[in-house]
């Protein structure tokens, strides 16, 4: 055990009487002993105790009948920034509480509020699921994200939290070759985190410059948020010598679902936490497992703003694992209903399929595709050389259909938002 970690859990366990450990202990539980009567029994009661304190002391909830789960609606981020006093406990005080802010990829910053069990619980979610891909407590951090004046750390907080800050908005070849040179010198172990787009930008600056062997200590790399294309974690499993594994949450509840280390197809749900429901893009009822639907969360403890069936505006595909700890999974995670698009037939699209072709197109370094309307689409490319502008269009009709109308322009950079993503494809047609 490195001395930061034991350093970590001495604080814990003699000035928060083990707070921490006691929430990594029931979360190991839960996501390695799903099934049995205990945690089934936990889980009820969690969320038995979440529903009817709602009820009792948050505004919105208190018209409605009845105390089981389909008896509350299923809410969304507009809807709470519409109602967003209602959504508040009465039992806190907002200016006491912690909270943190999206980025606002969608639409304006959305502020969510957390309770000291909240904080304590997603700090405990965070060490676990960081275990499983490698990172420990203490051990050294490469973080990838849009770094400024608010969110960057002073010098002590970087040496005391190990984090060494990684510039997503700068992929240059110059900031590049830098990183990479950086990671080969420092002999410590090691792990990444980052957005996946952030990762494809460097996978592609990396294949280009020739960096396919780095010799460095590298743990394990972390992708969050979005979901990584195979040939990205391809690449990058093998130029790093180290596991790729990604990770579904999101800002306002924080650990949903993580990759299996066995199956990758497998994103174990983080079941000690939170209920995961998928329901039809139709309506708000259950899809059967192996289909698509809205995945919709319960969060069980955070109770200075509850989320209670809250639609992520994600959609994924629920089943049973087919490893050894067996538990509900998401079989897919396909990312925000506005990343779909459509074919000229009108068929729904995955976003992946873009990506995928892309990789066909090594020297594009950066790319977005918009869907203007039915049938017309744009694709901005970052090339230093043109593409076979020819293939290209033979490859995305062959899925958007030859009727598709696609309009090609080189750009100097495609912008990251203000959240330190790439947004790669945009849907102004239509969403879901």
């Amino acid at each position: 055990m490195n001395i930061r970690k034991k350093i970590y859990f001495l604080k814990d366990k003699y000035l928060h009487n083990s707070v921490v450990k006691n929430h990594l202990d029931d979360i190991r539980e839960h996501y390695f002993f799903y099934h049995t009567d205990v945690n089934e029994q936990k889980r009820k009661e969690r969320l038995k105790r979440i529903l009817k304190y709602a009820k009792n002391n948050v505004p919105y909830y208190q018209h409605f009948q009845g105390l089981e789960l389909c008896d509350f609606p299923v809410v969304n981020k507009s809807m709470i920034k519409e109602n967003y006093e209602n959504f508040l406990s009465k039992k806190f005080d907002m200016d006491k509480l912690f909270y943190v802010t999206t980025s606002g990829s969608t639409g304006t910053p959305f502020k969510s509020y957390r309770d000291a069990v909240k904080t304590e619980r997603h700090n405990a979610d965070n060490i676990f699921f960081n275990e499983l891909a490698g990172g420990d407590v203490g051990m050294k951090l490469y973080y990838f994200r849009v770094w400024n004046n608010i969110n960057r750390k002073n010098i002590f907080k970087k040496i005391i939290q190990n984090i060494v800050e990684v510039d997503a908005n700068d992929f240059t070849e110059t900031y590049v070759r830098e990183l990479v040179r950086k990671t080969e010198k420092d002999t410590s172990q090691k792990f990444m985190l980052s957005y996946a787009s952030s990762y494809e930008a460097l996978a592609m600056m990396m294949k280009s410059l020739g960096f396919m062997d780095i010799k460095t200590r590298m743990n394990g790399i972390i992708s969050m948020s979005e979901s990584l294309p195979d040939q990205t974690r391809d690449f990058l499993e093998k130029a790093f010598h180290s596991k790729v594994i990604s990770r579904y949450s999101n800002m306002e509840n924080g650990f949903i679902a993580q990759q299996c280390t066995e199956h990758k197809n497998e994103y174990h749900l983080n079941s000690g936490s939170f209920l995961v429901e998928i329901l039809s893009l139709e309506g708000d009822f259950h899809v059967k497992d192996g289909e698509p639907g809205r995945i919709v969360v319960t969060d069980y403890f955070n109770y200075a703003m509850p989320f209670i069936r809250y639609d992520t505006g994600d959609i994924g595909v629920k089943s049973e694992s087919e490893c050894k700890l067996k538990g509900p999974v998401l079989m897919k995670v396909e990312g925000r209903r506005t990343d779909f698009i459509f074919s000229t037939s009108d068929k729904m699209l995955s976003p992946h399929i873009i990506t995928n072709t892309m990789w066909k197109f090594p020297n594009v370094e950066q790319f977005q595709f918009i869907q203007q309307e039915k049938k017309i689409y744009l694709l901005k490319l970052n090339s230093k050389v043109r593409v076979d502008e020819k293939f290209l269009e033979k490859e995305f009709k062959s899925f958007l259909g030859d009727d598709a109308v696609i309009v090609l322009e080189y750009v100097h950079e495609i912008p990251l938002l203000s959240s330190g993503k790439r947004k790669k494809v945009i849907n102004e047609y239509k969403t879901l």
